[in-house]
């Protein structure tokens, strides 16, 4: 990791008061101790918090406290510490020898003097503190002349005086800083994400995409309906540079209800998109081959042929073949291409990172009801059903699978009152087989505790605070209070190749 310190501590801003005289220039050195660099000044959460950077270095399960990994970076660190002093011939010495040779100390300045002041906190260790002997001791400070004192930094008795600064100047100045900023921010570039979604996932993927083009430009989420006529149309293309769309295709090759009437005007040519550079992401699903993404390429051609220029070709999230990450896919592209294309600088601003980190946390265990329930919404109803048979409907040797599902519910709906309606639509959350489990545990090194419920938190950068994993995307459960049993058996889609 290319960790360093200095050789020596050498401390030039406390006071030396001997005979009542204060010497406030006298340099006082010596030597470290192990755990003053390691514990104190590496690991500390308020210097340089290495803890979680180097259990990872060290391949260590940092998903939860009592496998103790802390413990072991401690001492990992504070043996590396002693080592390369020594290897450098450089004095150090370790916490446990200096607390024997400090109670010596403190002994013979009773026996000698009465007394010895003592601030414990310096003088226990911030490691193993509860295996040396002044752990254990009561102490008390007081002050002896001479001594080494803090002092207040020189700029309080050096500084100026300051400038009183007049309140209307002030205001002149936070407003020229403030004109300056909103020239700036209205320079750039305008992208519109205009959604048309049936289950929502379409206006995540757009508040998603919002978030990330949001460090570099000025940024508008539409939804389709709020074009409504040549007009709105016209006002979106004046004030877009570029327009992205994220459009699902719903039941056989439709649009979603909330795109109908938008669907009607292209297909009766009402739209004139010239001087429109856009692209479009199609979400669809493979089970419909005949008619896959099919209001998405229609927007994409329509577009082309009523003058539109595309900026990229159609891209397609199916949602049977990782849909999420297609779409990151896209959206990382195109935001990259209108980097390169719009800032004065061309490529992706320093500060944007699309690498995250992760981790595991104990959690309150809750029911998987509950946690399937927040995946599918209050308007939606979650219910538990028995598989009683499966038959085949796929001619024999086909590639294609089709089956005939037989489920039981309890209680059994009236003849009057059924449960679903004929051509509804449902959302099935099937269970992973045992074998299919046991295949992905035993590729895994650092498996969490199987019967703990977890939580999965994620943060983006090194030094950013952990937050619960939220990805943001209509369908998705957060993985929270699972058991990681559950998990691989109730959450995750596993297959089989």
């Amino acid at each position: 990791l290319g960790l360093r310190w200095y050789a020596i501590p050498s401390v030039s801003s406390m006071m030396l008061e001997a005979g009542g005289i204060q010497y406030t220039c006298c340099q006082i050195a010596g030597f470290f101790q192990d755990t003053e660099i390691s514990v104190m000044n590496l690991l500390a959460e308020s210097r340089y918090n290495m803890v979680e950077p180097i259990g990872r270095a060290l391949n260590l399960d940092v998903s939860m406290n009592t496998t103790y990994w802390k413990c072991t970076v401690a001492t990992e660190l504070t043996k590396a510490v002693y080592r390369s002093f020594k290897l450098a011939r450089v004095t150090i010495s370790d916490h446990l020898t200096l607390a024997d040779k400090f109670v010596s100390f403190m002994r013979e300045e009773i026996r000698t003097r009465g007394g010895c002041p003592t601030d414990w906190i310096w003088v226990t260790p911030p490691m193993s503190s509860g295996l040396v002997p002044i752990f254990h001791h009561e102490t008390l400070r007081y002050s002896l002349s001479p001594s080494y004192e803090y002092q207040s930094g020189p700029d309080m008795y050096f500084r100026k005086t300051p400038k009183k600064v007049r309140f209307h100047a002030l205001v002149r100045t936070v407003s020229y800083f403030l004109n300056m900023f909103r020239n700036q921010h209205q320079k750039r570039k305008r992208i519109t994400m205009v959604y048309a979604t049936e289950g929502n996932t379409a206006f995540h993927y757009a508040k998603f995409a919002e978030s990330l083009f949001v460090n570099a430009f000025i940024v508008s989420v539409l939804p389709v309906t709020a074009i409504t006529d040549q007009k709105d149309l016209q006002e979106c293309i004046a004030y877009s540079d570029v327009v992205f769309i994220i459009a699902s295709t719903f039941g056989e090759g439709g649009p979603p209800s909330m795109a109908e009437e938008f669907h009607k005007n292209l297909l009766n040519k009402a739209y004139r998109f010239d001087g429109m550079k856009y692209a479009v992401l199609g979400l669809c699903s493979s089970l419909y081959k005949e008619t896959l993404a099919r209001f998405g390429k229609l927007i994409d051609s329509e577009i082309a042929i009523e003058g539109g220029t595309r900026v990229a070709e159609i891209s397609l999230g199916d949602e049977l073949f990782n849909q999420k990450q297609e779409f990151e896919d896209w959206i990382k592209s195109m935001y990259d291409m209108c980097c390169n294309e719009y800032l004065p600088s061309g490529g992706r601003p320093d500060d944007t990172n699309f690498d995250r980190l992760y981790r595991w946390r104990n959690s309150d265990e809750r029911s998987l009801n509950e946690c399937l329930q927040e995946a599918v919404g209050p308007s939606r109803e979650l219910m538990e059903f028995t598989l009683r048979e499966k038959i085949s409907l796929s001619a024999a040797g086909g590639t294609d699978k089709y089956y005939l599902l037989v489920l039981s519910y309890n209680p059994e709906p009236s003849k009057d009152a059924p449960l679903f309606q004929p051509g509804q639509h449902i959302a099935i959350f099937p269970k992973n087989t045992t074998s299919v489990q046991d295949n992905v545990v035993q590729g895994l090194s650092d498996l969490p505790f199987k019967v703990i419920p977890l939580s999965l938190e994620e943060k983006i950068a090194v030094h950013e605070p952990w937050r619960q994993w939220n990805p943001g995307y209509a369908g998705s459960i957060l993985i929270n209070c699972f058991a990681m049993c559950l998990i691989l058996t109730e959450y995750l889609t596993v297959k089989v190749r």
